[in-house]
């Protein structure tokens, strides 16, 4: 029973720290996109990015 803690304990670890790096990563992309030609950083699209990695990782959590 103490080892199925640590293991959900673990898992919502890795699953904040998942959302974090992507966050971050999505926050860049669209940072960089203020350096393109052509391309233009949106709120809007960071917002759909997230919500959509969001379900992803979801996703993936409830399969795995």
């Amino acid at each position: 029973m103490a080892n199925e803690s640590v293991k959900n304990i673990k898992q919502i670890i890795t699953f904040k720290l998942q959302l974090v790096a992507l966050l971050s990563f999505t926050a860049a992309i669209e940072l960089a996109q203020l350096w393109a030609p052509g391309r233009h950083a949106r709120l809007s699209d960071f917002i759909v990015d997230a919500l959509g990695l969001g379900v992803g990782i979801g996703v993936a959590v409830g399969i795995g």
